[in-house]
């Protein structure tokens, strides 16, 4: 029995197909097939029901599996813990952050931290909370990045920074000649959302207090998975939408005159590395910590009355 045919039961199991099992461990399938047949061979018993579709384990083959991935995490542990001891900095942190984030937050940071960190392959995916969740508990990603509180269960959360939920509306919008708004004042009816998905449209509609009470909709809706699609429809269509502070800076000049403070208290969103296994991958995360931390700095404001709105 071998830490690699381990792995590869993992893979299989994790992607209930040889053949995506093998794709991703860089293989090609007869080899991860006969590695699997070899340990079945020696620990004499089946652990894979091949005859269904996807491939799903067998009773026991299951309880090895739960067994296998034990090991392999206290592999990954004694790994992390020598470069721990060497001081070393490197290997691959694979990363998801969500759409909302993303834009506004990656070119903040990843710049500096590439040139300090060379030895550090910094895999970034677009994705979803909900996704990233299910990839953490995959073992398919290290860590994420996302608005918090989740209150997930088995999921860590690292808190790095706050920023404010902002309004943008367009100059025929009724609340554009105020200086600051009162969140009560927002309608439904005139904000362009996110989808359904975006953990930053649930924030939005839970500082819509109006929204729980609408009976009716507009005639005309429409929803993008992208805030600067939301923008692009205010400035052409009219209306309001939020938008996370951090896209202050990606805004040009007259946009900049289209946003609008909150009275306080301000809403605002939780921005949190989240991750499985923090004691994993330590180093790396601290890194990535540190220099988010220094590339927003200057790109926020010191407001301390804020209030975070939760992430349901």
């Amino acid at each position: 029995m071998t830490i690699v045919q381990l792995e590869y039961l993992l893979a299989i199991y994790r992607y209930k197909s040889f053949s995506k099992a093998a794709e991703k461990s860089f293989v090609t399938q007869p080899t991860l097939s006969m590695q699997i047949q070899n340990l079945e061979s020696e620990l004499e018993v089946i652990l894979l029901d091949r005859s269904k579709k996807p491939i799903q384990p067998t009773d026991i083959g299951l309880k090895i599996i739960r067994q296998a991935e034990k090991i392999i995490f206290e592999m990954d542990r004694l790994k992390e813990i020598q470069k721990d001891a060497l001081g070393d900095i490197s290997g691959e942190l694979r990363m998801g952050i969500i759409p909302t984030i993303s834009p506004y937050l990656l070119p903040l940071f990843i710049t500096n931290f590439t040139k300090s960190h060379p030895t550090v392959h910094l895999r970034t995916e677009e994705m979803i909370t909900g996704k990233i969740i299910e990839a953490l508990k995959n073992d398919e990603l290290d860590i994420g990045i996302v608005a918090t509180p989740l209150n997930e269960k088995g999921i860590i959360e690292i808190p790095v920074y706050n920023e404010a939920m902002l309004l943008y509306a367009s100059p025929e919008s009724k609340l554009y000649s105020k200086k600051k708004v009162d969140v009560n004042e927002l309608d439904l009816d005139d904000l362009w959302l996110l989808n359904q998905g975006h953990c930053f449209r649930s924030q939005i509609l839970q500082v819509c207090k109006a929204y729980a009470d609408k009976k009716a909709m507009s005639s005309f809706t429409f929803e993008s998975g992208s805030i600067d699609t939301l923008i692009k429809m205010v400035d052409v269509h009219g209306g309001m939408t939020l938008v996370p502070e951090l896209i202050l800076s990606y805004l040009h000049k007259d946009q900049l005159k289209n946003i609008r403070w909150f009275k306080k208290p301000v809403p605002a969103r939780q921005i949190s590395i989240i991750t499985r296994r923090v004691h994993l991958k330590s180093k790396q995360i601290d890194v990535l910590q540190a220099e988010i931390v220094k590339g927003v700095r200057k790109h926020l404001s010191q407001n301390k009355d804020l209030n975070l709105i939760p992430v349901l």
